[in-house]
């Protein structure tokens, strides 16, 4: 499997492709693909809705090839018996910029693979050589090594899971830790502070090997595309990822550089927990279709919990920025009202419904956010019955060693197996309460806390309409939330904008903010719904709905410097 790739017009974001393949003996039909999805992020992306044109033709001869569009992306071609070998042609739109799509334009040429290669249904496993024509000789930023413009992937999965940057532009920096070679890639404007970038990276890195041990290859790339505007995102590949951040101007400022390590700590450890470390029912890869699992909570919960933990644990985080991140992620579960209604198993399941966008009010939790925060609780369970001298390290160390070191998928018995082995406990009940049903984590996250030596402070929100009237509200002046108690308290709908308070025109959210202090709520709201103006008359709540939450440290506690490392 031969593909070569040129930029048709790079004003018109157009990439040019063509595979070229051999028809083995007495081959009548064979089935071409266009991938559905691409991994790292499991829903639908419809990549054909990118396909300008598409032409099958005899390498030879040039005459075309008959073939049948079987469904959106899968054609099946029926060569004519004197053909031998086939040339598939075709132009794929590339305009997205962000860490999972392809994009062209006058400074670079990105690709991922995965978006815009078609390929054979049943030669997935075989060797696949991609080509480069008409780009000069300029840099390329892959983890697959090119040579004169080509390179070579064991199979179609490889090859899927290989994105590159080519540009004049590009920015390169290496360093080394334990003979392992890191490259970073630096693709638009910004100013890198590469002494301070290679050193808080080696911190991290060395946090990781020290849990794992060993590494999964001999490189790691690290393929930044810096925005000029604010984007936070990022996609793991088997030996690389890409991360788009911004705006570049602000990188090194605080915000924005610890947006920046904490995603590329994430991104780092899923080269072994997801590249390696996989779930059955994602090994092998389907492109065509979803690829449902119940194990989101390893993949991404997992992975969310490490990558803030190795930042603390690597000393580039405080303990008071640390027990913020800890805050956050538990005031954002405290907030969804779907915690009581979804399990994680389900919530890994639905990534497929509508994992990646708002949806319908408090249908849905994270697995993500209530991934990590179970990982925390398990982590603290395994810590406590074995007084520290165990914990989800050796959990994650084990998955490595048993699974993703033998190209093998695990299960949840797997999982449920190896912590019980562990810690010495009993766990099947414990998973299945608390992921495969909806059961409340805040009891046990209370006593992780506890054991840690932290205290919960609940307070009012910063915003005390959250609190006394039950909403949240946007730059807009829109009704983004309202809290799942509180939607028959005030007669608010999500959409509703805001246009008065007592009659007084409100033209922005500061503007609301201080009126609504200044009249402590029990006020007429002049709001615009559907394009017609109601008043409403709100009262407010005596109990509360959303609250902050806050985590300190109130003593100085073995069990916390066993955790963080210190």
């Amino acid at each position: 499997m031969h593909y070569k790739l040129s930029v048709k017009s790079r004003s018109q974001k157009k990439l040019h492709v063509q595979l070229i393949f051999d028809v083995k003996k007495n081959e009548d039909k064979i089935i071409l693909c266009l991938p559905r999805w691409r991994p790292g992020r499991y829903e639908l992306g419809n990549f054909i809705k990118n396909l300008l044109s598409l032409n099958i033709k005899d390498a030879h001869s040039k005459k075309t090839i008959p073939y049948q569009k079987a469904e959106k992306d899968i054609w099946h071609i029926h060569p004519p018996k004197k053909t031998t070998r086939i040339c598939v042609d075709y132009v794929y739109y590339c305009k997205d910029l962000n860490a999972g799509s392809s994009y062209i334009d006058a400074d670079q040429v990105y690709i991922n693979p995965v978006n815009c290669l078609m390929y054979i249904k049943d030669r997935i496993e075989d060797k696949h050589t991609l080509e480069l024509l008409k780009l000069g000789a300029i840099p390329i930023a892959c983890a697959q090594k090119f040579i004169k413009k080509k390179a070579t992937f064991d199979s179609f999965h490889q090859l899927a899971d290989t994105p590159f940057v080519i540009s004049k532009l590009l920015k390169k920096h290496v360093f080394e830790y334990k003979k392992i070679r890191f490259y970073l890639w630096f693709m638009g404007e910004c100013k890198p502070d590469l002494k301070k970038i290679e050193r808080d990276f080696k911190g991290f890195i060395v946090q990781q090997l020290n849990v794992m041990k060993s590494f999964v290859a001999p490189t790691y790339h690290f393929l930044f595309q810096i925005t000029p505007y604010p984007f936070y995102h990022g996609v793991e590949h088997l030996n690389s990822t890409v991360i788009a951040l911004g705006p570049g101007y602000d990188l090194m400022n605080k915000k924005i550089y610890d947006e920046f390590l904490g995603v590329s700590s994430h991104e780092l450890f899923h080269a072994w927990n997801i590249k390696n470390i996989r779930p059955k029912n994602l090994l092998p890869y389907k492109y065509n279709t979803e690829n449902y699992f119940r194990l989101g909570y390893v993949a991404e919960g997992v992975t969310t919990y490490y990558g803030d933990l190795f930042l603390k644990r690597s000393g580039y985080f405080s303990n008071e920025e640390f027990l913020k991140v800890l805050s956050t992620s538990y005031q954002r579960y405290q907030h969804n009202g779907a915690r009581f209604t979804m399990s994680i198993a389900q919530a890994s399941f639905d990534t497929w419904v509508d994992g990646y966008v708002k949806g319908s009010p408090h249908r849905k939790i994270s697995i993500y956010n209530e991934g990590m925060l179970f990982s925390l609780i398990l982590d603290f369970k395994i810590r406590k019955a074995t007084k520290n001298k165990k914990s989800l390290d050796d959990v994650l160390r084990t998955l490595y060693i048993s699974f993703g070191k033998k190209n093998k998928g695990y299960e949840q018995k797997d999982m449920t197996q190896i912590c019980e082995k562990i810690s010495g406990l009993k766990l099947r009940g414990f998973f299945q309460k608390y992921i495969y049903n909806s059961s409340e984590l805040s009891p046990l996250l209370k006593k992780a806390f506890a054991y840690y030596g932290l205290k919960l402070i609940k307070k009012t929100a910063l915003n005390p309409y959250e609190t006394f009237l039950g909403i949240k509200i946007s730059e807009s002046r829109t009704i983004t939330d309202i809290h799942y108690k509180a939607e028959e308290f005030s007669g608010l709908e999500i959409g509703d904008q805001i246009m008065s308070i007592n009659h007084f025109q409100v033209t922005s959210l500061l503007q609301i903010k201080a009126w609504m202090h200044y009249f402590n709520y029990d006020v007429p709201l002049g709001i615009l719904r559907n394009g017609k103006h109601f008043a409403i008359k709100c009262k407010k709540s005596t109990s509360g709905f959303y609250f902050n939450y806050q985590f300190v440290q109130h003593a100085s506690n073995k069990n916390y410097k066993s955790w963080v490392k210190e």
